[in-house]
């Protein structure tokens, strides 16, 4: 059976990566063979645009589009133009600062390419003689911070690596303040986004862009930021690895993203005339 599709989005971490940014050579095997199909290709990740756009350089994708900062940020191409810029209010990002930086945690701002990060003191005694312990080169003073908001943030990543327990509440707060909504890429963080802007609406951009009717558009996802993307294209897969909320958005489920599951599902869906059907289900 032929399936009619004609773009393909992924995400990168819990997907295609899990630990540093190599692909395995089957999955990019599969991106490659989708690619010399003439089938339009996306990245959409939390990550920013230039980090992004090497990871698609680096698997010979020079064409893929770029919906960086889980779609505010979104680039025709890597080093391309910019399509989508979308930012926090001002008033809304200073809220957010008021209530993240007086937390434990550590707080990541985010302009376009560049991004600012400060960590509590109470975060780098827990890092201490860990590898993140010496890799923060930025300038991420509670000033900066605050300056930054006042430009345009286009995304804030809080994360609670020991106590993951206190998001919750941190959580319900942050939702009541008016120009932002609040999702999770992972079980220790949260992330701040410009209200309504979100994966699923990047997608839909996207599409709409190329021609390219959503029923046409398969999508990988492991997470809760995931979901909206997952559940607005024809294909939405949840990978093996998934948490609940982007398995109950998913149509299918394919391996996780240790066992290839990006190729399982590209050629149950696109290869499928080469390759025996892999592990893949609704």
């Amino acid at each position: 059976m032929r399936y009619d599709i004609r773009l393909l989005i992924t995400d990168l971490d819990g997907i295609l990566i899990s630990e540093g940014d190599a692909l395995s050579d089957e999955d990019l095997r599969a991106l490659q063979a989708v690619y010399d199909r003439g089938i339009s290709m996306a990245v959409c990740s939390g990550r920013d645009a230039k980090t992004i756009g090497d990871i698609a350089l680096t698997a010979g994708l020079e064409d893929c589009s770029i919906l960086s900062l889980s779609g505010a940020y979104v680039l025709d191409r890597p080093d391309g133009d910019i399509l989508e810029d979308h930012r926090m209010p001002r008033a809304a990002a200073r809220a957010c600062l008021d209530a993240l930086l007086n937390q434990t945690g550590e707080l990541i701002m985010y302009q376009g390419d560049t991004s600012l990060t400060y960590r509590t003191p109470q975060f780098r005694r827990m890092l201490r003689g860990s590898p993140r312990s010496g890799s923060d080169n930025n300038d991420g003073t509670r000033e900066a911070m605050y300056d930054m908001a006042e430009s345009g943030a286009h995304k804030l990543l809080y994360s609670e690596l020991d106590h993951p327990e206190r998001l919750r509440p941190l959580r319900k707060k942050l939702a009541q303040i008016p120009g932002i909504d609040v999702t999770s890429s992972w079980f220790t963080n949260i992330e701040v986004m410009p209200a309504g802007i979100h994966k699923g609406f990047a997608v839909r951009r996207l599409a709409e862009r190329l021609g390219v009717q959503l029923d046409q558009v398969m999508a990988f996802g492991d997470n809760d930021n995931d979901a909206s993307m997952l559940a607005a294209v024809g294909y939405g897969v949840a990978m093996g690895n998934a948490a609940d909320a982007a398995r109950s958005a998913a149509r299918y489920t394919t391996d996780s993203n240790l066992r290839n599951g990006v190729a399982k599902g590209i050629e149950r869906f696109i290869l499928i005339e080469d390759y025996a059907k892999p592990s893949i289900s609704a």
